[in-house]
């Protein structure tokens, strides 16, 4: 399971979808021949006792002004609900990053380099600008980002050692307007999605609150070890009956 942003989608909803498409795929390289769980039976289970770590720098500083008091109140509605939650320090959200950046858009380029040599204009300006600077990319470099993923997906495997899930924001700030024109914000912001790609964690985003100025919603992320994605959806589940954030649609008149 990848990242699911913040949309008006429960977690039983999830859990339904992933029942269906989940499974092993011999033509995956990066596929596991393991036994696909009972997702929708896992939402049932209670999340009393879960130890859940709690990842707060990396939205401390810099996020929008709503976010930090969001996450302190979902926070608290987790631990009515049973969990044991623990503030945990890993490496800061620049390193994680800086790190998928230099991995990303070398196999970005390395991907779109016929199409971008040879029809340029069918790349919008978001796409085509963080796709060209892949082909910058020493193999130095992008050796030494793997060499970095390894450690930082280290990092992360012994906290879960210690917790049954990670906790976070799902995005430091709230949606931009759908305005091809803006800048990038991604090239200027780092992304709290990042990390948890970097170490190949099921992770998913779900409503947390409204922002009090644009009334648009702020969201928290949930992530777990590789293939324990019943444990992302039974804490998602837990959270989402005991509030009504995923229900709730911004006005955008």
């Amino acid at each position: 399971m990848d990242h699911c942003g913040p949309l008006t989608r429960s977690a039983e909803d999830i859990a339904l979808f992933l029942q269906v498409i989940a499974g092993f795929d011999a033509e995956d390289p990066g596929g596991e021949d393991a036994p696909v769980p009972d997702y929708v039976a896992a939402l049932t289970r209670p999340i009393t006792g879960l130890r859940l770590g709690l990842i707060e720098h990396w939205y401390a500083d810099g996020a929008h002004p709503d976010l930090p008091p969001a996450m302190s109140a979902a926070i608290e509605v987790l631990r009515g609900l049973g969990a044991i939650v623990e503030p945990v320090q890993l490496s800061s959200l620049r390193d994680y990053t800086d790190c998928k950046t230099t991995i990303s858009i070398a196999e970005l380029y390395a991907i779109h380099e016929k199409d971008l040599k040879t029809r340029p204009q069918d790349f919008g300006r978001i796409l085509r600008n963080r796709v060209l600077p892949g082909a910058l990319i020493r193999a130095e470099d992008y050796v030494q980002a793997l060499r970095w993923r390894t450690v930082l997906a280290r990092e992360q495997a012994m906290a879960l050692k210690q917790f049954d899930a990670l906790l976070t924001a799902g995005a430091l700030g709230v949606a931009d307007p759908a305005d091809p024109d803006l800048p990038d914000r991604l090239v200027s912001a780092p992304s709290i999605t990042m990390p948890l790609s970097v170490g190949g964690l099921p992770a998913l985003a779900i409503p947390c609150g409204f922002s009090r100025a644009e009334g648009l919603p702020l969201s928290m992320q949930i992530a777990a070890a590789p293939m324990a994605e019943p444990i992302v959806l039974r804490i998602a589940h837990a959270y989402q009956q005991a509030t009504d954030w995923h229900r709730r649609h911004p006005d955008l008149h």
